[in-house]
């Protein structure tokens, strides 16, 4: 269709149409109040402000773009924003009607006007002139909750925002944390923190670490969650005196001497930044900018390390399928001005009716389905993810997880470039969604640029793997990196194509995909557990003899899988 034939298709006799009276309000002037942009001259423009910023008032002389008695239309809707700006409440967009959309306020009779409201970033970045309050009024704004990665050794940036004019430059800002917790949230069945003692066949060590309230929580050392990137990602050095008589300080020391819990930005850091927020977040600093009398301040924070205690459960990786993992963190910022902002005073705005203090970081339920995915050497047939959580250990089937905001998905190391590739898909029961990007990130010190999978806010997380070709006889390998809830949760799923036994480590040594099911014979499928052997020796437990007659498996010991005893003959 041309462009003559779309118009007349637009403006057709039957397209519809409401009726109103002519309103000739003549023309305005450029760079003036009647001019109908939002920034009317070029210093506004540079400078990222709106030209009459007071225009929302009826008695201010940009009221209507001053056109006190021009026909208009309004759109009204309720706006809601995260990840890089924070905010909530109505907003309200106005359009004076014309023939243009930059000077003429003519309403002519026997005219058929068609006009379109195009978002370009955010809510207040279109040409049409805008009101909106966020409600309710909040000085230090953030997100609640704030969620963070299941997994250990990651990072994600807290958005703060308050408003405040571009020349009062920001003195300081201070994180601290308050709790910090090693136990699961809302854990009713299984162990929630309370007094419950472990049972005999538990490792000793492991009980005695974790087995009391007063051991799991109110102890932040012992927690998931830093301020700081962990010194060491993997695990942290094992406390020489692994039989104090107060286990759960253990962790103390490093926690208080690397500073996890408490951080102090100074002015030299808040500074507008001229570095790319991928860049801050793997240089673990803060990420500053400001637009149109607002602050964007992100502030990073990460999960611990693999294992801080060797040989217990403390680790910043939360092992719980079914449960959150809760931290808070107060945040302090103080302005050039002598404005202090504090969220302990804030109100969070995302549900008025249970408004809270300080920020709320909750570390997401771990994900297993899928974590890996296996083909073999000659199978190119694709894998549709659809990306599921057990939402309560009781459970016995998992759900498609929905994303608390947009989510992304692309590929972020592979063994052969362009082996794999990403796609939407549909079902019947859901729609297609998505669409393709290219998203850059930094990662291991490269910037890197990928082919990304959009997903839009408050979708589920789903996406088509295709395999291009065959590994002709040598595994190929990629990982797939899932950023959701607003890009601030990772999930990484393993891809290999090619059951064949690798040369990893270039010695004549290689790693198998399946397991042994006796000495000389391995499984054929790499999902099969294979035999369970005592070390050095070959005769091991078929899995078949993995079971029991419980259902579901909840509450498992060792009673559960005892065979009963053979009768013997006399």
């Amino acid at each position: 269709m041309s462009d003559s034939e779309k118009l007349a298709a637009l403006h057709s006799e039957t397209t519809n149409a409401f009726y109103f009276y002519e309103n000739l309000q003549g023309k305005g002037k450029e760079g003036t109040p009647t001019d109908k942009h939002q920034q009317v001259n070029q210093q506004d423009k540079t400078d990222g402000v709106v030209s009459y910023p007071d225009g929302i008032d009826p008695t201010n002389i940009s009221w209507k773009d001053a056109k006190k008695y021009g026909s208009y239309i309004e759109v009204k809707a309720y706006y809601k924003s995260g990840n890089e700006k924070e905010g909530e409440g109505e907003i309200t967009y106005r359009f004076m009607l014309g023939k243009d959309a930059a000077l003429d306020y003519n309403a002519e009779r026997n005219h058929h006007y068609k006009l379109t409201l195009k978002f370009k970033g955010w809510a207040n970045d279109v040409d049409w002139h805008i009101d909106y309050r966020k409600e309710p009024e909040t000085k230090l704004r953030f997100p609640h909750p704030f969620y963070i990665s299941y997994l250990y050794g990651q990072t994600a940036m807290i958005p703060l925002e308050f408003d405040a004019p571009k020349d009062v430059k920001i003195k300081n800002i201070t994180a601290r944390i308050i709790t910090n917790n090693w136990s699961p949230l809302d854990c009713k069945d299984g162990f929630d923190g309370g007094t419950a003692q472990p049972s005999n066949w538990w490792n000793g060590a492991y009980a005695r670490y974790v087995s009391t309230s007063n051991v799991v929580n109110n102890k932040p050392w012992n927690g998931f969650l830093s301020l700081r990137k962990p010194v060491n990602l993997v695990a942290l050095p094992e406390p020489k005196n692994l039989e104090h008589n107060e286990p759960s300080i253990l962790n103390k020391e490093h926690y208080e001497d690397e500073n996890l819990g408490y951080r102090l930005y100074s002015a030299d850091e808040l500074k507008i930044s001229d570095y790319q927020l991928y860049e801050a977040m793997d240089d673990d600093k803060p990420h500053v900018s400001w637009d149109n009398g607002t602050y964007y301040v992100k502030i990073p924070i990460w999960t611990r390390a693999r294992q801080l205690i060797a040989r217990t459960g403390y680790t910043g990786n939360n092992p719980y399928n079914a449960y959150y993992r809760q931290a808070i963190v107060n945040v302090v910022v103080e302005l050039e001005d002598g404005t202090i902002l504090d969220s302990s005073d804030s109100k969070v705005t995302m549900n008025p009716d249970d408004a809270i203090q300080n920020i709320e970081v909750k570390q997401v339920h771990r994900l297993v389905n899928p974590k890996g995915i296996y083909r073999s050497s000659n199978n190119t047939k694709s894998f549709d993810v659809e990306l599921k959580v057990l939402e309560d250990d009781a459970d016995v089937e998992f759900k498609n997880l929905k994303s608390a905001g947009p989510w992304r998905a692309y590929v972020i190391r592979e063994s052969d470039e362009n082996f794999i590739s990403l796609e939407g898909f549909s079902t019947d029961k859901r729609p297609d969604t998505t669409s393709e990007a290219d998203y850059t990130f930094k990662y291991s010190g490269d910037i890197l640029t990928r082919r990304s999978i959009e997903g839009r806010n408050d979708t589920e997380i789903a996406f088509r793997i295709n395999f291009n070709g065959t590994s002709n006889g040598v595994p190929r390998y990629a990982i797939i990196r899932v950023e959701y809830n607003y890009y601030s949760c990772y999930h990484l799923i393993f891809v290999r194509q090619g059951y064949e036994a690798h040369d990893t480590f270039d010695n004549g040594i290689k790693w198998c995909t399946g397991n042994n099911i006796s000495k000389d014979e391995i499984t054929s499928n790499p999902l099969d557990e294979g035999t369970l052997f005592k070390f050095g020796n070959w005769n091991g437990i078929k899995t078949g003899n993995n079971v029991n007659s419980k259902t579901p498996w909840r509450k498992i010991t060792p009673d559960n899988f005892k065979a009963k005893r053979r009768k013997q003959k006399a």
